[in-house]
């Protein structure tokens, strides 16, 4: 598993959650992940495409079935024996081990292990780092790499894609970071697409990234990758 770990997560009615997770091979989305869960609370199973394909029906397979019961008689939060997978798994790149645990997905493979958070900033995220106010967080992840640690956040904000881009170039530098390369295309309530890239400066010498701007589903997103180095 390797660069950035992205995150989509959409409610489907009351019955079903469905969480989508993708690893960002730069053009190429040629990995993904997808979980299913039948009412409260939460039973999330991890398939990266990337895998073999016995293991993605394995695991897809096992997801139908833990919906399939009859309700009757079931106690909805004590998961049963059909409902429990496997989390270990060996793939090509070596054995892939999955924990959850409160908002936490720790997915761990041979490179380290990365996270997977749900609704949170990480909890080692830089103090003082702007987030927009109102943000409402999506997912996070951490994901460690040889020289470096890199942290991606997703979240939704109630203003128009203009002003939540044009907000981060005047905090981005407030809060000690030199902005670099700059791209803007704006269609006014039709679409809006923008990214700042920084370094920081000083004490926040060893941090660089990208901040993303986007309107998606008529809602504004901002994407912060952050790459921290060791």
């Amino acid at each position: 598993m390797t660069d950035e770990v992205l995150q989509l997560a959409s409610e489907v009615g009351d019955t079903w959650t469905i969480v989508r997770v993708a690893i960002d091979e730069g053009d190429d989305m040629d990995a993904g992940v997808v979980s299913l869960s039948r009412k409260a609370p939460r039973r999330r199973a991890v398939v990266s495409t990337r895998w073999p394909t016995l293991l993605v029906a394995l695991v897809a397979g096992a997801l139908v079935l833990s919906g399939c019961g009859d309700d009757k008689g079931d106690d909805a939060s004590k998961p049963s024996a059909k409902d429990t997978l496997p989390r270990t798994y060996e793939t090509p790149e070596g054995k892939v081990a999955f924990s959850e645990g409160g908002d936490t997905v720790t997915i761990e493979t041979p490179e380290g292990k990365s996270l997977l958070i749900n609704g949170r900033l990480p909890d080692d995220f830089p103090d003082g780092f702007p987030i927009l106010k109102g943000a409402k967080i999506q997912t996070s992840s951490v994901q460690p790499k040889s020289d470096s640690i890199v942290q991606t956040t997703r979240y939704f904000v109630e203003l128009g894609g203009a002003e939540a881009y044009e907000q981060y170039l005047d905090l981005l530098v407030a809060a000690g970071y030199r902005l670099g390369e700059k791209t803007r295309v704006d269609d006014g309530p039709a679409g809006f697409d923008g990214s700042i890239t920084f370094k920081g400066e000083g004490d926040r010498s060893k941090q660089s990234g990208l901040v993303s701007v986007s309107l998606n589903k008529a809602q504004v997103q901002v994407s912060v990758t952050l790459t921290i180095l060791k």
